[in-house]
């Protein structure tokens, strides 16, 4: 739950700037891509708030200590966490329930049990619902006395206005590769020399480097070599059966296939193309990602949204073939 946090060091920076004002915000909203350590750092920030010790090193984090130990055993009677639970069926939920929210804005109203404040965390904006949101935006509107509010967000999903504009926002960054280096340094892979593909993979998320040595990926960084032969998807029956049979193993899995896609279209769209084609391009891959979005709120398995996604890619392929056959 806690660690080093290597990087955003201006946002770090604001924050302990804020916090030693007499005008500190009371809802934080850390804006920025999934897995380069927003949660992380939040974590640190509010033990920090606690009355946990800031640890010494180049890397922000905190003392292990008494506050540390009951965040972590979720016992802290001042701190909650938020997040995206398992049903009772043991699968993962589409979304974090609106009772929570409901049991948070409870928490609130009561007085802190160990003096100074109360802290939640909720991780993340982009797995609530519409109702979930209008519960938070009361919690919000009318602030309880000695509370802080950490909300992650990917920036995944759409974002009521009235929600941010409420917030104290921190936009974060990926990471470059000296520093993704260092953030694998301290992880629980300090030992293994990351390959420049897996930087390159990874795009800068720590969390996204963590999904790849976690998992046995070579199968599936082939087929996506294939179907991205020659640069342009290959909409061969055969592979694309592959791809989507990989893809719909695990959500590790799916996650690594929709960041080695993305990085495709990015690809393109540097190159020397005619206009109309890197708009295509564009256009597909948003259509792409709305897809999945929609797919995530039908509550579709991962086959479904894995076809949905590489559907988009095949249909792009297919009008490439006839533009240059033209």
């Amino acid at each position: 739950m806690f660690g080093p946090v290597v990087g955003h060091e201006k946002n770090i920076e604001s924050f302990l700037r804020a916090m030693s004002s007499r005008r500190f915000h009371h809802a934080w909203l850390f804006h920025g891509p999934k897995g380069i350590g927003k949660g992380l750092l939040a974590r640190n920030l509010a033990a920090l708030l606690l009355g946990a010790e800031r640890g010494s090193g180049s890397s922000f984090q905190v003392k292990k200590g008494r506050v540390t130990d009951l965040m972590s055993a979720g016992s802290h009677p001042d701190f909650r966490l938020l997040e995206k639970t398992e049903s009772e069926t043991g699968r993962p939920r589409q979304d974090i329930p609106v009772d929570d929210l409901r049991k948070l804005l409870q928490f609130f109203t009561l007085k802190p049990a160990l003096g100074g404040r109360r802290v939640a965390i909720i991780d993340s904006l982009d797995e609530m619902n519409p109702s979930g949101s209008n519960a938070l935006l009361k919690t919000l509107e009318e602030p309880p006395k000695d509370t802080v509010l950490f909300l992650i967000y990917h920036g995944k999903s759409a974002l009521l206005p009235t929600i941010r504009s409420r917030c104290q926002r921190l936009l974060f960054h990926r990471l470059d590769d000296d520093a993704l280096r260092s953030a694998i340094a301290t992880s629980d892979f300090a030992d293994t020399e990351p390959s420049q593909e897996l930087l390159r993979l990874s795009a800068g998320s720590p969390g996204q480097a963590k999904t790849f040595l976690e998992n046995d990926c070579d199968l599936l960084l082939e087929t996506l070599g294939d179907f991205c032969e020659r640069a342009w998807p290959n909409p061969s029956p055969l592979i694309t059966n592959r791809l989507l049979s990989l893809m719909a193993q695990s959500e590790s899995l799916n996650l690594i296939a929709m960041q080695y896609l993305e990085q495709w279209c990015l690809a393109r769209l540097e190159e020397d193309l005619d206009v109309s084609l890197k708009k295509k391009i564009s256009v597909a891959w948003q259509e792409t990602l709305l897809a999945t979005g929609r797919a995530n709120q039908l509550k579709l398995d991962l086959t479904e949204r894995s076809a949905m996604c590489l559907s988009k890619f095949q249909a792009l392929a297919r009008e490439y073939e006839i533009q240059n056959a033209v």
